[in-house]
Order: C-alpha cells, then structure tokens, then sequence
C-alpha cells in the first residue's frame, strides 16, 4: 500500500452511514482508484454484513479512526498524486484537515445537510453554530478543494454567508424521491384500486420538522 499513488478515502461519523447511505459511492470508486480506505469514527446502529463483505472483496480496507491513526503512523507516505478524500458530517470535516493524517491531493466536503447544529433553537447549538460557523469558513478556504451540497437551500446559504469561494462550492441536485411515481394522482389510484399489491412509505426520518414531518 505505501507505493500505491491512486487511493480514495472515505471518511465517515459512522460505519452504518458509511455502508446505508455511501454504499454506491463506494463501490463506485472501487472502479476509478486502486485502493479505497473506509475510515469511521464509531461503528453506530447495527449494520449490513453483506454490504461490508461486498467491498471487502473488492479489496476494500475498513478502519475505525483509532486503528487508521496506528496505520498512519505505520504509512507515513500512503497519499499520492492521485489520492482524495472524501468527508461527511462534522467531525470528519474538521479531522480531515489535520495534514499530518491526511496528505491527500484532493480534498473534498459533502455537506448532505447543515444538521441540527445550523436549525435548532435550543441554546447550547446556537452557541456550537457560531464556533462551527467560523471553523468551516476558515477549513473551507484553506483546508479543501471541493465543497459538494445536494440542495440549493444550503447553497445559498453557504454562497451568502461566505463560507467559501464559489469556485469551490457545487451542488449535485436531485435527491429526494421520483415525484412522476409519488405523487398525489398515484397514492390516490393504488388506494383506491384492491387488486394492487404496491406498498406506499409516506415517510422515513426523525420525528422532526426539519425532516419534513410537522406534529
């Protein structure tokens, strides 16, 4: 692995997001780099096996942030001219930009959400907000080459708030469910029709109003 110059690395709050929500990313990069690190920091709810076989047969190399730190001391010289580094979720983001750890080319945040820390009212996050606010604006400068939002909402938000140059700021549009299958017209037509066998999720999240649910 030292000489090895075409590496990816994911970086992850947990190994269940990791397998639930970046599973296809993963096996993705497996086509477009030799090696690909999967680094979390705890291994959170339980998770899928098979996902974590299916990669580790394509030579995928799982660490959780204590182990990967021994590796790192081990494999001073692991980055290479084609490496990156991919990372979600706060404290990834703020590890990542430790050089010392993580020596990669490219240097890439996806901010999947501004989470709680950016929406709540309660005061201990307003508080966390204003620290995280100035962090992110800093390591977004200095520290990345890339910030990726899946939402024009946070783009916005990030583009007016000046947290980063727009030439480092994308958006990948898009997620969410295929509205020409749920809509109205359909719910209502597999309702109303006894002989359908098609199941309807109305909704999948935390019981919150951030998550699109109003109590």
């Amino acid at each position: 692995m030292n000489g090895n110059k075409n590496q990816a690395i994911v970086f992850c709050n947990t190994l269940w997001f990791a397998l639930n929500f970046k599973f296809e990313v993963c096996n993705k990069l497996t086509e477009g780099y030799d090696k690909l690190l999967i680094i979390y920091l705890r291994k959170g709810p339980p998770h899928s096996n098979e996902k974590k076989k299916t990669l580790e047969k394509k030579g995928v190399i799982f660490f959780e942030f204590r182990d990967f730190l021994l590796f790192r001391i081990k494999n001073f010289f692991y980055g290479g001219t084609k490496s990156i580094l991919l990372t979600f979720t706060i404290g990834p983001i703020l590890l990542g930009t430790i050089p010392i750890l993580f020596n990669q080319k490219r240097k890439i945040v996806v901010l999947e959400g501004l989470g709680r820390v950016f929406s709540s009212n309660k005061l201990f996050y307003k508080i966390f907000k204003i620290f995280i606010t100035l962090i992110y604006k800093v390591v977004f400068r200095i520290c990345y080459d890339q910030i990726i939002v899946l939402n024009y909402i946070d783009y916005s938000f990030l583009l007016e708030d000046s947290f980063c140059p727009l030439s480092k700021l994308k958006i990948i549009p898009g997620t969410g469910i295929d509205s020409k299958v749920f809509n109205l017209n359909n719910i209502s037509k597999y309702r109303d029709n006894s002989n359908t066998q098609k199941n309807w999720i109305a909704y999948i999240g935390r019981i919150d109003k951030d998550k699109g649910f109003y109590r």
